[in-house]
């Protein structure tokens, strides 16, 4: 039948084939991922973790528990992406899926291998465990995400010793306030008392100057000298009471007695 054709005509036929055949393959079911649709999370767990939790026990190729029941295992990132996730997932990258993995505190275990202590098989009472983590730039938690029950416990056997600490610190304030208000009286006490002083020694000046010059001269230089000369020290003796004198010659003798040199 293609002898008789025209090159043209045949060129038509070869393209006509090449679409159908392109069509049947679009649209063979063993090509073709099931289409997402968003299925109601379970067990009282976040979404993510509720939808992993799904994939994983569905017993896909590319996906499945360890032997031991405690870590997600991955055989084959690429055929998981175009195969699996996009069933469960509106983001059907591989990349994307262990980001979220690693945000709700998965740990990275081995090639393909992710775990957590509260993803486990035959246990999905845990799911709820599982939080989100606080991200950086927002610092909040999803909405979606409940506390862990060991963080819980921790923050509730924390809270008296919490409590009793704020009160020393409230009242070791308070102590060092009142010390600060005792030290702010005495200061201004010191000041008033020098104060005082001044005022005191400043009048007496003022009085006696005032007073010697209702006196003589003479009776008022003698009383300036007697104001100037340095107060006089009592005499001084030895262990048995004899007084000890300075004679001219220049040497402290014992008085009264031999005349010996001290």
């Amino acid at each position: 039948r293609r002898a008789g054709k025209s090159p043209e005509a045949l060129l038509r036929c070869d393209l006509q084939v090449n679409t159908t055949l392109k069509a049947l393959v679009m649209a063979s079911p063993a090509q073709q991922p099931a289409a997402f649709v968003k299925r109601p999370a379970q067990h009282g767990a976040a979404d993510f973790v509720s939808w992993t939790w799904e994939m994983v026990n569905a017993g896909h190729e590319h996906i499945g528990w360890s032997p031991d029941g405690t870590t997600i295992v991955v055989t084959n990132p690429e055929r998981l992406a175009s195969h699996v996730l996009p069933t469960y997932f509106r983001r059907s990258q591989y990349s994307s899926w262990v980001r979220v993995l690693n945000a709700y505190g998965f740990k990275k275990v081995g090639t393909g291998a992710w775990s957590h202590p509260c993803f486990v098989r035959g246990r999905p009472d845990l799911l709820k465990e599982i939080s989100r983590k606080a991200t950086g730039r927002s610092g909040r938690a999803s909405s979606s995400a409940a506390p862990a029950a060991g963080e819980s416990r921790l923050a509730l056997a924390s809270a008296p010793k919490t409590a009793s600490l704020q009160a020393m610190l409230a009242e070791e304030r308070a102590r060092l306030w009142g010390l600060a208000q005792e030290v702010q009286r005495l200061e201004r006490e010191i000041d008033e008392a020098q104060r005082e002083e001044f005022r005191q020694r400043f009048d007496t000046v003022r009085v006696t100057q005032l007073m010697l010059t209702m006196l003589p001269l003479d009776q008022a230089a003698a009383i300036q000298a007697s104001l100037l000369q340095p107060a006089s020290l009592p005499a001084a003796t030895l262990p048995d009471g004899t007084p000890i004198t300075g004679p001219a010659g220049g040497g402290i003798t014992a008085g009264g007695g031999g005349g010996g040199a001290v």
